[in-house]
């Protein structure tokens, strides 16, 4: 059998095996959490990418910490031995301070307000870049959700939230918000939250209900308050070495999948938050609402931060302009169609 023969063989016989005749590419995403809305999301997003794909991508889905630690897994698609990441953009300050401009507080009026800020492509294609050097690029960036405070007493109003000691993330911007609405921060590892407020180290914590509620906050905690100063931006990113590694039309076709998911992904957040505030009533909690009044003059409060911290600062001032630009026309509503 001569050289074409045997290759037409081949091929017809993978088709009637039912065997792809093309080069099936392997998509490793790993993350460290698990049944919540980055779990989601990424099945979202393999659904999608496997069926505009053909096939030609099978993507395997590693949630739990199953590739390693947070610190490992950014490692891993830095090297390229690893497809895929995801977690929240404030993971890879480390590699550029700029991922942190998107935590600025009182900046947002809603979450998606947040959303389609960061999703500007005027902002998003900069910030989906920024560890590109590093080996690393984002292909999907959504809104994880707003921040609330899970308190052991209620919170309705700024006078109500001073002399808390309250659970803060190791970083300048977030202790010096605790001091300005008269909380003690502390820097705590987020495992270690519920001890620390049954022991009383702590009255509570500032960050996402979703993640709250998953853990069981309300056990310790119950009274929870839906401030929403803050958001938690997150993202799928990829390893730029597997990508280089993808034929030209698939490297496009995974870029754009996650592109255009990307208003799905923060409706799936969204749903996530919302039946996170049914959870938390139905075992025991309350879910507290500031007035308007009270909330425009959080966000007035902490607003300032953000210009003080991070648009003073040399390393982050242009991208956080940037930010502070799209911010005023974004709109407070989720994209149409």
């Amino acid at each position: 059998m001569n050289i074409l023969n045997r290759g037409l063989f081949g091929a017809i016989f993978a088709l009637s095996v039912g065997v792809p005749a093309f080069a099936q590419e392997t998509m490793r995403i790993g993350f460290a959490t698990v049944n919540d809305p980055l779990h989601e999301v990424t099945k979202a997003y393999a659904e999608e990418l496997e069926a505009r794909t053909d096939g030609r991508i099978r993507v395997e889905i590693f949630p739990a910490g199953q590739l390693g630690n947070i610190p490992n897994q950014i490692e891993s698609i830095r090297i390229g031995a690893q497809a895929a990441f995801v977690s929240p953009a404030g993971f890879f300050s480390g590699l550029n301070p700029n991922f942190g401009v998107v935590d600025a507080p009182g900046i947002y009026r809603s979450p998606w307000h947040a959303h389609n800020a960061v999703t500007d492509p005027v902002f998003r294609d900069r910030y989906a870049t920024l560890a590109e050097d590093e080996g690393i690029v984002g292909a999907l960036l959504f809104n994880y959700g707003p921040t609330s405070i899970a308190a052991t007493t209620p919170v309705s109003t700024l006078e109500e939230m001073r002399g808390l000691k309250i659970r803060v993330l190791a970083s300048r911007i977030e202790s010096e918000l605790a001091s300005l609405l008269g909380m003690t921060g502390v820097p705590m590892p987020f495992a270690d939250v519920v001890p620390g407020i049954q022991q009383g180290t702590i009255d509570g914590v500032r960050t996402s209900l979703t993640a709250m509620a998953s853990g069981r906050f309300y056990a310790a905690a119950p009274y929870v308050t839906q401030e929403e100063t803050g958001m938690i931006i997150a993202g799928i990113w990829l390893s730029t070495r597997w990508l280089d590694r993808l034929p030209d039309d698939l490297r496009e076709i995974v870029l754009e999948t996650g592109r255009d998911l990307e208003t799905r992904a923060t409706e799936i957040a969204m749903e996530f938050d919302a039946n996170s505030a049914v959870l938390w009533v139905e075992n025991g909690g309350e879910v507290i609402d500031m007035s308007e009044e009270e909330l425009g003059e959080l966000r007035a409060t902490l607003s300032s931060l953000g210009d003080d911290i991070i648009g003073a600062d040399p390393e982050t001032a242009d991208l956080y302009a940037v930010l502070r630009e799209v911010l005023e026309s974004a709109p407070d509503v989720a994209p149409t169609e």
